[in-house]
């Protein structure tokens, strides 16, 4: 007998969880290296970067966007996982850089976004049969 409907749902949500996580970070990072934050280096004061919270919150965001990759990985086949997290970061980051950063969201990137979402879904149904 298979598992419940319940379980069904749970590694989905692991899945968009990892999603969430991924695209969290990198709009973190990026947001830490707009002034007036300065992302650490060595001619960065100490105090400069250790006050820069997204950089940091970007780290540990990313720290557990893999661990929810590697579990997806373990519930899904790579071929479904691996896309879905890619994708759908590259596609949420562009839509939050576009809408809360400012960044260019042209109809041809939002037409990008589809096409590679489009692909990702033929990948995992493919990989479904």
């Amino acid at each position: 007998m298979g598992r419940p409907i319940g379980w069904l749902l749970v590694k989905w949500l692991v899945l968009l969880l990892g999603v969430l996580l991924n695209a969290s970070a990198s709009i973190l990072i990026k947001v830490s290296s707009m002034p007036p934050r300065k992302l650490p280096s060595f001619s960065t004061p100490v105090s400069a970067w250790i006050g820069n919270w997204p950089f940091w919150v970007g780290i540990v965001t990313y720290g557990l966007a893999f661990l929810a990759y590697v579990y997806s990985l373990s519930l899904f086949p790579a071929t479904v996982a691996h896309p879905i997290i890619t994708a759908g970061g590259i596609a949420l980051v562009a839509t939050i850089a576009g809408l809360v950063l400012g960044e260019s969201l042209s109809v041809l990137t939002i037409a990008g976004v589809i096409v590679v979402m489009g692909g990702v879904i033929m990948i995992a149904l493919g990989a479904q049969r």
